[in-house]
């Protein structure tokens, strides 16, 4: 089983990518879909953010996607615009809605390709940890894994993704009110703000991410050292291989002198004398 893991490694990444990926997509989805009938209940948000003829602002970091989205919707066309190699698209009739799933799609996707950076990169660097002259050791791995991806971490990941759904940066709040600014309502800003919610749907998502990158490295450092490991004996073997063949070789060349040797010697045949 793991001489298959090892050889379908850089697949499982990928699949496991797509997972998170769909998660994200599920997620938002999902979510904001569910404020489309709270919005619907409430007369004078819906007058404002609802309308797919709203204007984006000329300043919107992601205006030609959030209009190309609007006017998918119109025509009920949205699916056609893929998640994975473009953006998420939801179908909604909330300007608001398309704007927030929109940038938070494509702002988590710059953060989620540093991670697939990190990944490929953990999966070539095999030796880092387990080559016999490393200074690092599994131990190290994990603390590693944990400084990037655990949410109690300061470094790396989560204070990225921190950066997008709360903190004093908030950056996804701050893009959708600088594309929609006349044009947005607490009922959907409440997911990015935790400090007055109990719950950010954003920074859920961005947990649930993080936690699956780092199984995905902690595999990754398995399979490595498995590798690692296989080199090891392989390397061992050749060695092996290589002495032996090299002892032939000089039993052989022995053998060749013993002969020569023999062939040059004088027969010595007895003479027998008989009375």
């Amino acid at each position: 089983m793991l001489k298959k893991l090892l050889k379908y490694k850089k697949s499982l990444i990928f699949i496991s990518i797509i997972s998170v990926c769909s998660v994200a997509v599920f997620a938002a989805t999902g979510t904001l879909n569910n404020e489309t009938t709270t919005n619907n209940n409430t007369a004078d948000t819906n007058s404002t953010t609802s309308n797919l003829n709203t204007e984006v602002s000329s300043s919107c970091k992601y205006k030609s996607e959030i209009e190309r989205c609007r006017d998918a919707n119109k025509t009920w066309t949205n699916r056609s615009i893929d998640p994975e190699t473009e953006f998420v698209c939801i179908a909604s009739q909330n300007m608001e809605q398309i704007a927030y799933t929109v940038i938070l799609d494509k702002e988590f996707k710059e953060i989620d390709k540093k991670m697939l950076e990190y990944l490929i990169k953990l999966d070539q660097d095999k030796d880092k940890y387990f080559a016999n002259d490393s200074k690092e050791t599994m131990y190290d791995a994990v603390s590693d894994l944990q400084n990037m991806f655990w949410e109690t971490s300061d470094e790396w990941f989560f204070t990225q993704y921190k950066s997008l759904c709360s903190s004093d940066k908030n950056i996804i709040l701050k893009e959708t009110m600088d594309c929609l600014w006349w044009k947005t309502s607490i009922i959907n800003a409440k997911d990015f703000i935790d400090n007055r919610y109990e719950e950010n749907s954003c920074l859920d998502l961005a947990k649930t991410k993080l936690d699956i990158y780092y199984q995905v490295a902690l595999n990754v450092i398995k399979l490595n050292k498995e590798q690692v490991l296989k080199d090891e004996r392989k390397k061992y073997t050749q060695q092996q291989r290589i002495k032996y063949d090299k002892l032939i070789d000089n039993m052989t060349l022995n053998m060749n002198y013993i002969e020569k040797i023999n062939a040059k010697r004088p027969t010595v045949s007895k003479t027998v004398h008989s009375n």
